[in-house]
Protein backbone atom coordinates (compact mmCIF):
# COMPACT_ATOMS: atom_id res chain seq x y z
CA UNK A 1 0.00 0.00 0.00
CA UNK A 2 1.33 3.49 -0.78
CA UNK A 3 2.78 5.49 2.08
CA UNK A 4 0.28 8.22 3.16
CA UNK A 5 2.98 10.59 4.43
CA UNK A 6 3.10 14.12 3.08
CA UNK A 7 6.13 15.35 1.15
CA UNK A 8 7.83 18.58 2.28
CA UNK A 9 6.73 20.35 -0.92
CA UNK A 10 3.13 19.38 -0.34
CA UNK A 11 3.40 20.42 3.32
CA UNK A 12 4.71 23.85 2.30
CA UNK A 13 1.80 24.16 -0.13
CA UNK A 14 -0.70 23.34 2.64
CA UNK A 15 0.94 25.81 5.03
CA UNK A 16 0.77 28.51 2.39
CA UNK A 17 -2.92 27.78 1.82
CA UNK A 18 -3.60 28.02 5.56
CA UNK A 19 -1.67 31.29 5.91
CA UNK A 20 -3.51 32.84 2.97
CA UNK A 21 -6.82 31.66 4.35
CA UNK A 22 -5.96 33.08 7.77
CA UNK A 23 -5.03 36.45 6.28
CA UNK A 24 -8.25 36.63 4.27
CA UNK A 25 -10.28 35.54 7.30
CA UNK A 26 -8.57 38.16 9.45
CA UNK A 27 -9.46 40.87 6.95
CA UNK A 28 -13.04 39.66 6.72
CA UNK A 29 -13.34 39.50 10.51
CA UNK A 30 -11.89 43.00 10.84
CA UNK A 31 -14.37 44.29 8.28
CA UNK A 32 -17.28 42.71 10.16
CA UNK A 33 -15.95 44.11 13.43
CA UNK A 34 -15.60 47.60 12.00
CA UNK A 35 -19.03 47.68 10.42
CA UNK A 36 -20.87 46.17 13.36
CA UNK A 37 -18.83 48.26 15.82
CA UNK A 38 -19.71 51.50 14.05
CA UNK A 39 -23.36 50.49 13.95
CA UNK A 40 -23.44 49.62 17.65
CA UNK A 41 -21.46 52.74 18.55
CA UNK A 42 -23.80 55.09 16.73
CA UNK A 43 -26.95 53.31 17.84
CA UNK A 44 -26.30 52.80 21.54
CA UNK A 45 -23.61 55.34 22.52
CA UNK A 46 -25.74 57.67 24.63
CA UNK A 47 -26.96 57.91 28.20
CA UNK A 48 -25.82 55.22 30.59
CA UNK A 49 -24.08 53.20 27.86
CA UNK A 50 -21.28 55.73 27.26
CA UNK A 51 -18.95 53.95 29.71
CA UNK A 52 -19.25 50.69 27.77
CA UNK A 53 -17.82 52.25 24.61
CA UNK A 54 -14.35 53.18 25.84
CA UNK A 55 -11.36 52.70 23.56
CA UNK A 56 -10.05 49.47 25.16
CA UNK A 57 -13.46 47.84 24.76
CA UNK A 58 -13.61 48.90 21.10
CA UNK A 59 -10.14 47.50 20.44
CA UNK A 60 -11.04 44.24 22.19
CA UNK A 61 -14.25 43.98 20.16
CA UNK A 62 -12.42 44.55 16.88
CA UNK A 63 -9.57 42.18 17.70
CA UNK A 64 -12.00 39.45 18.78
CA UNK A 65 -13.77 39.67 15.43
CA UNK A 66 -10.39 39.50 13.68
CA UNK A 67 -9.41 36.35 15.61
CA UNK A 68 -12.83 34.80 14.99
CA UNK A 69 -12.42 35.39 11.25
CA UNK A 70 -8.96 33.82 11.26
CA UNK A 71 -10.11 30.75 13.19
CA UNK A 72 -13.22 30.22 11.08
CA UNK A 73 -11.47 30.57 7.72
CA UNK A 74 -8.54 28.34 8.68
CA UNK A 75 -10.94 25.64 9.92
CA UNK A 76 -12.82 25.75 6.62
CA UNK A 77 -9.56 25.60 4.66
CA UNK A 78 -8.29 22.75 6.85
CA UNK A 79 -11.40 20.70 6.09
CA UNK A 80 -10.92 21.37 2.36
CA UNK A 81 -7.31 20.24 2.56
CA UNK A 82 -8.28 17.07 4.44
CA UNK A 83 -10.93 16.25 1.82
CA UNK A 84 -8.40 16.83 -0.94
CA UNK A 85 -5.86 14.59 0.79
CA UNK A 86 -8.46 11.83 1.23
CA UNK A 87 -9.41 11.97 -2.44
CA UNK A 88 -5.75 11.79 -3.49
CA UNK A 89 -5.13 8.90 -1.09
CA UNK A 90 -8.14 6.99 -2.43
CA UNK A 91 -6.93 7.49 -6.00
CA UNK A 92 -3.47 6.18 -5.09
CA UNK A 93 -5.03 3.26 -3.23
CA UNK A 94 -7.22 2.31 -6.19
CA UNK A 95 -4.22 2.47 -8.53
CA UNK A 96 -2.21 0.27 -6.17
CA UNK A 97 -5.02 -2.28 -5.85
CA UNK A 98 -5.53 -2.39 -9.61
CA UNK A 99 -1.80 -2.95 -10.18
CA UNK A 100 -1.72 -5.76 -7.62
CA UNK A 101 -4.83 -7.35 -9.10
CA UNK A 102 -3.35 -7.18 -12.60
CA UNK A 103 -0.09 -8.77 -11.37
CA UNK A 104 -1.97 -11.67 -9.77
CA UNK A 105 -4.16 -12.17 -12.85
CA UNK A 106 -1.12 -12.17 -15.15
CA UNK A 107 0.74 -14.50 -12.77
CA UNK A 108 -2.02 -17.13 -13.04
CA UNK A 109 -1.81 -17.25 -16.82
Amino acid sequence: MPNPTVTPDRLDKYKKQLYQSGAIGGLEGTLVGLLSGFYILHTYNHGRNVKAFSLPIRVLYLSSWCVAGIVFSTNVEKSRIVKQMLVEHNIKREQFLNEEFNRKVEGKR
